[in-house]
């Protein structure tokens, strides 16, 4: 009896005393003899208690704390006395690695990648160190550390059901910022995570996904969907990929007219068809102009910039600039009489400003019909024709390794 009281007071002192010396030795007034006498104070009592039976446990439970405020010198010290590396505290089953890696603390994350942690194990919520990593801005150096070390790139996190970098770019959307965890995102693309498998069931989402639910939303800063926009296409993602009302990146980008253009043309140099079908709904590229006509017709009465149409002109130029034909239908021809007629009877003041943009609707619709029914121009085919030959993911690169004029190569890449 007697004997096993003082196990449990040698390992209460253990858990208790060494933690409180521990904190103390992380605060910024604490004296560096202070922090060498902790030390050899702690390297007594390991080696009076790492027989005892309880050790393990209760040693695994104060590298938690080594783990969470960056400690190696005491870290290292309980495992080369036997702490548990892979030791999960009760509540939330989380190993010494999550907690290193979730305080952004590399040297004790390396430690324990050194002494054999498991950097795959999952905690109580399914959720592995690097799922941690890729969480938020700030933790790339950790989830290099976790990539080197090998791991599982595609193993999904059980509360989310997404992968490493499904989880990313989730969090990516909450807080969509060109520095926010976008470096995360561009080391497991450079590792060769799979960008069309980001959730449990393959085939449910891309990458492109969670930016078309966010756009569809009108909640995403342009700045930010162009820079993760250009990584995934950098890397690979189809940029056709569509959600599931089959409508494209480029439809909900066209939707943002001025905004939105300089990620219309990224979508376009990267080979993006403004005539794919994008809803099972409507037929090819009535989308263009009726979708594009009815987002700027809503807006007329309450935004001075759009009562000329202008915007929805300049998109429209952009997109037709983007291919080889637009060939004007009578079906066509319906819808966008069908469209004047409902802007017309739903706008009846008399005003000049009114007056001015229901005319500008009526230019717009009978340039449109123009371009639409003319033969394109032999340099406007030549430069699709070239753009073709390259592909998608060689129009940047192989436009500038032809160094051509630079007007020549703005004209090829859409930039005027």
């Amino acid at each position: 009896m007697a004997q096993g009281f003082g196990e449990r007071m040698k390992m209460l002192r253990l858990a208790e005393d060494v933690l409180e010396a521990m904190k103390k030795s992380v605060e910024e007034n604490c004296e560096k003899s202070d922090k060498e006498r902790n030390l050899t104070e702690f390297d007594g009592l390991l080696k009076e208690t790492s027989g005892e039976k309880q050790f393990c446990e209760s040693a695994g439970y104060v590298l938690h704390h080594a783990a969470y405020h960056n400690l190696p010198a005491w870290g290292e010290r309980l495992l080369k006395h036997g702490a548990k590396v892979n030791y999960q505290e009760p509540e939330k089953e989380d190993t010494p690695l999550h907690r290193a890696v979730e305080n952004g603390n590399l040297e004790m994350v390396d430690l324990l990648i050194k002494y054999g942690a498991d950097i795959n194990m999952l905690n109580k919520e399914g959720t592995a160190p690097i799922h941690v990593a890729v969480s938020r801005h700030g933790l790339h150096g950790c989830l290099q550390s976790l990539i080197s070390a090998g791991a599982d790139l595609q193993l999904i996190e059980t509360s989310s059901e997404l992968s490493p970098l499904g989880k990313a770019l989730d969090e990516w959307v909450v807080q969509p910022h060109p520095t926010n965890n976008l470096q995360q995102i561009r080391q497991l693309l450079q590792a060769g995570c799979d960008i069309t498998k980001i959730e449990k069931e393959p085939g449910d989402a891309t990458a492109f996904s969670f930016i078309l639910t966010e756009m569809s939303r009108g909640q995403l800063e342009v700045d930010a969907a162009y820079k993760l926009v250009e990584l995934l296409l950098e890397h690979g993602m189809d940029p056709d990929a569509t959600d599931t009302e089959f409508f494209t990146l480029l439809y909900y980008s066209t939707l943002g007219l001025d905004d939105y253009f300089p990620l219309v043309r990224l979508l376009l140099n990267y080979g993006a068809d403004p005539l794919i079908n994008t809803s099972l709904r409507a037929a090819k590229y009535e989308w263009i102009v009726v979708a594009l006509l009815d987002c700027t017709s809503d807006q007329v009465t309450d935004n001075a910039d759009m009562r000329d149409f202008g915007p929805a002109r300049r998109m429209l130029q952009l997109l037709i600039d983007g291919v080889d034909r637009f060939k004007w239908c009578e079906e066509m021809e319906k819808k966008l009489e069908g469209m004047k007629e409902e802007f017309f009877s739903e706008n009846t003041e008399d005003d000049s400003e009114m007056a001015e943009s229901k005319d500008a609707l009526v230019k717009l619709c009978d340039w449109l019909r123009m371009a639409g029914q003319n033969p394109r121009e032999l340099k406007h085919l030549a430069r699709c024709q070239v753009r073709k030959t390259l592909g998608r993911s060689g129009i940047f690169k192989g436009v500038r390794g032809l160094n051509l004029q630079e007007d020549i190569s703005s004209y090829l890449l859409i930039k005027s």
